[in-house]
């Protein structure tokens, strides 16, 4: 069990009757000997407690780290030792939080197995998840030489899709704005034209 006994009574804000720098108020120099909430323990309570606070009478639990919003520092002596006062996060934030956690987790956890790509149906998008896997197999890629294209639609792109056992995708840049995108094209089908997703200005030579 060790008691530290704060001997200053200075600083520049008071957080429940506690004197303390704020953030602004010391340097990067200070050593660091704790962090606390300042939640009140009574002499019973303090007794279960290996490390504690004594300020003015008054007993404070300390910890070596906690969660939260650093207010400041409680200055315990002339060495330039100092406590970390911390705020605890409201609970609709920790809950807020641990949503967010989950979510990301979920996703994390599935991002590298499934994926959602509209796949081309004859001219329909439907949304499905398409199982990918890490191993690399040797693609057969099939696309016209000649592409017919006016300021709307392509023509005559003969892009096949002849892999068994996965889909391709096909996306066309200008200046490094994608103007066409075949989105996922089954197995054994073939795309003869198709529409551009933004209109291309007229090029007069």
């Amino acid at each position: 069990m060790k008691e530290i006994t704060i001997t200053s009574r200075i600083g520049s804000k008071k957080y429940k009757g506690v004197s303390y720098y704020s953030k602004k108020d010391v340097d990067k120099t200070i050593t660091i000997i704790g962090e606390t909430f300042l939640d009140e323990l009574s002499k019973r309570d303090k007794e279960k407690n290996n490390l504690y606070i004594s300020y003015i009478g008054k007993y404070y639990k300390l910890e070596n780290k906690i969660c939260g919003r650093t207010l400041g520092y409680l200055r315990v002596n002339e060495n330039n030792e100092y406590i970390v006062i911390k705020k605890k996060y409201p609970i609709a934030l920790l809950l807020l939080m641990l949503v967010f956690l989950l979510i990301g987790s979920v996703y994390a956890i599935t991002k590298d197995y499934k994926t959602d790509i509209p796949i081309n149906s004859t001219g329909n998008s439907n949304i499905a998840n398409i199982v990918t896997t890490s191993e690399m197999k040797e693609m057969r890629i099939v696309i016209s030489s000649y592409i017919e294209c006016n300021q709307e639609k392509m023509k005559n792109m003969n892009m096949r899709n002849l892999n068994d056992d996965r889909y391709m995708r096909y996306v066309f840049y200008n200046n490094d704005n994608v103007i066409y995108d075949s989105y996922l094209i089954e197995s054994g089908r073939t795309i003869q034209e198709d529409n551009l997703k933004e209109k291309l200005e007229k090029v007069i030579r």
